[in-house]
């Protein structure tokens, strides 16, 4: 394992089975409008008796409750900070900081590198933990997300979620690509301010 990787692991303090877990796709539901659902009078010649239809109300309920849990696992779990580990593995390769090593040294590019992708964790931190959310909620329900947050490993959904990692990990792919678009830029940007080569 890399120095670079040692050191973001070590100032995220995160659980050593939450770095294997990338992934995730966006299934949030909109609410539906409850007059949508509203009773119908019943028509003076008809015998039936409308009742109304709260599907749509008790679907967009439990979504919403599903999309808090897996928010809550996002956080919990520690899952959003591999959008550090995945900047660090894109950067560190980069010419700008390959030259920066050459001109200033291993240590002092490590310090500002690992400074700038924890910065840029805070900053886009919300924006990947709701991209995560979406996803795990396409896969899991609430129960299953619950499972998972408290008992980890142990959770009867654990082995679920170990078979599901490829697709979880494409969807970040597809998912998350434009924010970490945007980290790297500004990453990127940040480090050639610091350490001008």
């Amino acid at each position: 394992m890399s120095r670079f990787i040692k050191h973001i692991i070590k100032a995220n303090q995160s659980p050593k089975w939450a770095v294997l877990l990338f992934g995730l796709m966006a299934a949030f539901t909109a609410p539906q409008s409850l007059a949508a659902n509203a009773p119908t009078m019943p028509s003076v010649d008809s015998l039936e008796v409308s009742l109304p239809d709260l599907t749509g109300a008790f679907l967009s309920h439990s979504a919403a409750a599903t999309q808090q849990t897996a928010l809550e696992f996002v956080r919990k779990t520690g899952i959003s900070r591999n959008l550090s580990l995945m900047l660090l593995h894109d950067v560190k390769g980069r010419a700008t900081v390959q030259a920066a090593v050459k001109r200033y040294g291993m240590d002092t590019v490590q310090n500002t590198v690992v400074k700038v992708i924890l910065s840029a964790q805070s900053q886009y931190g919300t924006e990947w933990e709701q991209m995560l959310a979406g996803i795990y909620q396409a896969h899991f329900g609430a129960q299953a997300l619950r499972s998972l947050t408290v008992e980890r490993d142990a959770s009867p959904y654990f082995v679920q979620l170990l078979d599901i990692q490829d697709d979880i990990a494409q969807a970040v792919k597809e998912k998350g690509q434009e924010i970490l678009q945007k980290a790297r830029t500004d990453i990127l940007a940040q480090i050639e301010a610091t350490l001008p080569v």
